[in-house]
């Protein structure tokens, strides 16, 4: 079989040379996010995309180690004759990605309490469990995938409407280099082989630009962004409707055959999720994340960290008594912020969304960041209301 051409190594050269600038711009993100939770997860992200980038670069150098000749411009080879190094570069690969995902999953763990972690354990054992037995690399392979999928789906729903701007784009650029690293399984490779090399690299290509994109178009647009959920969802039903035929006409192994059957679940997910989107902006003709509906599902969500109308005393001493925290009522663990003013209690994770909102102790208004401007109750009121008859106006 073809196991690379000259089209194909430039086209990975490419390849690899986007997702690192991908994960690069993804950093200068993190680095301009002012809520540390988003900021969190895309610091997960960047190494996420760096890490997957790390494993195409050791793949793209081991091909060179299967043992083949040249047959023009093409390198004609047999995966079955491979030698140690080709293994070992193979086993490092997949351990590579497996930590990126690991890296993002514990990113996103890391600011929702319901997962305990377990996301991130179970990504350990089986990164290890791999390390020795490469075979079960397609089991592997689910498991990310399935987790990856509830967690973009998630940060699509809670996170902010910054995060919101770009999921779309985020989905669509991450099934576009996940059918690619899918379709570079040996066993589907020999087929697309046949037909063009190039085309998963050319798929990494597209979804790293897809994926960078929302840096270097304007808000407008990426608020409406429905040409890209109908992309998605077009390319999601081809997918499935891909996967039987793909089976039918190659003799792959059984396990070959769970992984792609196993695909079919998260895309299935993706699919209901993204034509439910393209519902909401067809039903209210606008940005889904302008409505009524969504703007008070984000303020319940961030509720939790609002100011109480009147704070008892006996809430206070509760606190300073118990040592728990004043905004979650959670025990408080080693990392924690007292006020210096007032001893207040704060568990770490409240402390810096205060800080980010109006930067106020709840009972004395000491700031938690003195560099940072005080929003006082009467003018955080103040400027509700006129937000209020500005929204009424333009009504």
């Amino acid at each position: 079989m073809i196991i690379f051409d000259p089209i194909e190594r430039a086209l990975w050269i490419i390849a690899i040379i986007l997702m690192i600038f991908c994960s690069y711009t993804f950093l200068n993100r993190a680095r301009k996010s002012d809520i540390s939770e988003e900021k969190h997860i895309m610091y997960g992200f960047t190494l996420f995309v760096l890490f997957f980038s790390i494993s195409r670069l050791i793949f793209f150098i081991a091909d060179y180690f299967i043992i083949g000749n040249y047959s023009g411009h093409s390198y004609i080879g047999d995966i079955s004759d491979t030698n140690p190094t080709f293994d070992y570069l193979n086993i490092i690969g997949h351990v590579v990605w497996m930590i990126g995902m690991i890296i993002f999953f514990y990113s996103f763990e890391t600011t929702v309490s319901f997962t305990k972690y377990i996301f991130t354990i179970i990504g350990v054992l089986i990164t290890g469990i791999v390390s020795f037995q490469i075979n079960l690399r397609y089991f592997a392979i689910i498991y990310f995938i399935i987790v990856l999928s509830f967690i973009l789906i998630y940060l699509s729903v809670k996170s902010s409407r910054e995060l919101k701007g770009v999921s779309a784009f985020m989905f669509t650029g991450i099934l576009f280099a996940a059918v690619g690293a899918f379709l570079t399984t040996w066993t589907i490779k020999e087929i697309i082989a046949s037909i063009f090399p190039g085309i998963p690299p050319l798929l990494y290509i597209i979804g790293a630009l897809i994926i960078i994109s929302p840096n270097y178009l304007s808000q407008k647009y990426l608020t409406r962004a429905l040409p890209i959920w109908i992309l998605l969802a077009i390319f999601l039903i081809g997918f499935m409707l891909f996967t039987p035929i793909l089976i039918n006409i190659g003799n792959f192994p059984i396990i070959v055959v769970i992984l792609i059957i196993s695909l079919n679940f998260p895309a299935l997910i993706i699919l209901i999720y993204t034509i439910y989107r393209i519902i909401k902006i067809f039903q209210y003709k606008e940005n889904y994340y302008d409505i009524t509906k969504d703007d008070t599902q984000q303020k319940d969500f961030l509720k939790l960290f609002t100011k109480p109308s009147k704070l008892t005393e006996e809430e206070i001493s509760i606190s300073k008594e118990k040592k728990i925290c004043l905004v979650c009522k959670n025990e408080i663990s080693r990392e924690n912020y007292i006020c210096p003013k007032c001893k207040a209690f704060y568990c770490l994770k409240c402390s810096r969304t205060l800080t980010t909102m109006e930067n106020a102790c709840w009972v004395c208004y000491t700031p938690f960041d003195e560099s940072k401007p005080v929003i006082m109750p009467e003018k955080k009121k103040k400027e509700d209301i006129i937000i209020d008859k500005v929204d009424h106006k333009s009504i």
